[in-house]
């Protein structure tokens, strides 16, 4: 009896999927769209990529790409354009609603955040409540935190000149990015440059929680749980102390942020905005603190960071184009002590050029970003995709088209200082680190600033060998919601062999 219900049981599985197949297949409303008839099937076959592959169905899309055309159906529900002439249709700005993709945003360990909000209209609203302080002004004001925190860096180097050691450049350039977001974001800065082992563990934090995207994805319980007992997933995932310690610090944060009656800090934080009387009771809860807060450090760390890893590693490996970056930097920076401010560097073509390629070769997140018109009906070409579907486009694809960028795969800044008007405009149109539209990266301000001072800095003031450190350490090819090299993760290590004086 046992044995015949467990045969009905099974049977009535394979028959349920089999209808499933057969309506995604043939009766689906994209089911006259290009693409492989195992892709329309199930979302198994993206499984296959993303988790057993770990994390090649990126590769995979190219290569779909390569064989159906410009437009395919990737997934079930999901439509992939390779066409940047089409990419401001789906990340578009103005009345247009685009919304995100409920079972995508499912990867990401914040549902409340302003990034994974799916509503339109809500993440209208959340978004504007924190871009204020992420305006260009605002940043500038900042700078001078920054500065601050890279007299921290220049003791680092300094004493690393004097003793040989060995520098791995994504935890120094974490520990800054980190000092200054928590400052900024939580009103007291966390101090990761201070503390060698906790800005390992902050860089290890965005390791995991990247490596961890997918699995989110597709079995979403896994976040939820590492949330309800933090304290139970350190010990039982090897590897998380590092996210849970970051989880932890920022639950303290919101609360602080919430309590009513806290000090008023002399300088408005951005949890104070999150909190101010005028933020609706719904949003000021702790849940919402904590997923804006986890996605503040994150964001704020892990992206500009590697862009200056990568651009370090390039500009060390290349003594002709570091010779070259350097020439210019004298321009604005007489001596290797002077600090110019981000306006100055702004204006430099090799400099901006330099921090283009590290954006370009990056990709800012390599995760396809889904977007969704829910009342619209988008028109490509002979294809009308209807209102709901899902429709994304790679900034892995657009970064490294061949026609736009030959070589693509080559860090090379002249390509930006030497092309002509109608090549840069093509650039341009290929050119998404931040994504585009409504949607577009909030931080995008605090990112460029980093980045030019720190670079700038770094390159001015220190002579620097690469140290075991080669092309496939920096060379993206797997996408964990970040780009990875193929067996380890972006990774640059150097030792400082001299100090300009001049």
């Amino acid at each position: 009896m046992i044995f015949e219900s467990l045969c009905w049981i099974l049977f009535g599985i394979a028959l349920y999927n089999g209808v499933i197949i057969l309506y995604n297949l043939y009766f689906h409303p994209l089911s006259k769209f290009p693409g492989p008839k195992l892709a329309a099937c199930s979302h198994l076959y993206e499984f296959y990529f993303d988790i057993i592959k770990n994390g090649m169905f990126m590769q995979e899309i190219s290569r779909i790409h390569e064989v159906y055309g410009p437009i395919v159906r990737i997934t079930p529900r999901e439509i992939h354009i390779k066409d940047a002439e089409f990419y401001d249709q789906i990340y578009c700005t103005g009345s247009r609603k685009r919304e995100k993709d409920p079972q995508f945003v499912s990867g990401f360990v914040s549902p409340q955040s302003v990034i994974t909000t799916i509503d339109h209209d809500l993440h209208k609203k959340r978004k504007n409540m924190i871009q204020n302080f992420f305006s260009k002004a605002s940043i500038t004001e900042i700078e001078y935190h920054i500065l601050q925190k890279m007299e921290k860096v220049a003791y680092r180097f300094h004493d690393a000149c004097r003793t040989g050691e060995i520098l791995l450049m994504e935890s120094i350039f974490s520990g800054l990015t980190a000092d200054v977001i928590t400052l900024y974001a939580f009103g007291t800065s966390y101090d990761y440059l201070e503390n060698r082992e906790r800005a390992n563990n902050l860089q290890s934090s965005g390791e995991i929680v990247a490596r961890g995207f997918h699995l989110n994805r597709f079995f979403p319980f896994i976040r939820k749980a590492v949330f309800m007992m933090p304290n139970l997933a350190a010990a039982l995932l090897p590897g998380s102390e590092a996210v849970v310690y970051m989880i932890n610090g920022i639950k303290t944060q919101a609360r602080n942020a919430l309590d009513d009656t806290k000090e008023i800090s002399k300088r408005k934080t951005l949890f104070d905005g999150l909190t101010a009387p005028s933020i609706p009771s719904e949003e000021k809860t702790m849940s919402r603190l904590m997923d804006e807060g986890l996605v503040l450090l994150l964001a704020g760390t892990v992206t500009t960071t590697r862009v200056l890893v990568l651009a370090t590693f390039h500009l060390y490996n290349d003594v002709s184009m570091l010779a070259k970056l350097r020439s210019e930097l004298k321009g604005v920076m007489l001596t290797p002590s002077y600090r110019p401010s981000w306006a100055e560097l702004e204006r430099l073509p090799y400099l901006t050029a330099a921090i283009n390629e590290g954006l370009r070769l990056t990709f800012g997140v390599t995760f396809r970003q889904p977007r969704v018109a829910p009342h619209e009906t988008l028109l490509y070409g002979e294809y009308a995709i209807p209102p709901g579907t899902p429709v994304s486009e790679s900034t892995y694809l657009l970064h490294t088209d061949p026609v736009v960028f030959p070589e693509p795969h080559a860090f090379r800044p002249e390509r930006w200082t030497e092309a002509s008007p109608e090549q840069k405009q093509q650039m341009r149109k290929h050119f998404a680190p931040f994504s585009k539209g409504s949607r577009q990266c909030i931080g995008m301000n605090l990112a460029y600033c980093e980045m030019y001072l720190v670079l700038a800095h770094v390159v001015r003031h220190y002579d620097m060998e690469l140290y075991e450190t080669t092309f496939e350490n920096v060379h993206l090819v797997r996408d964990l919601g970040l780009g990875f090299p193929k067996d380890k993760p972006l990774s640059v290590k150097t030792q400082v062999i001299g100090i300009l004086t001049e």
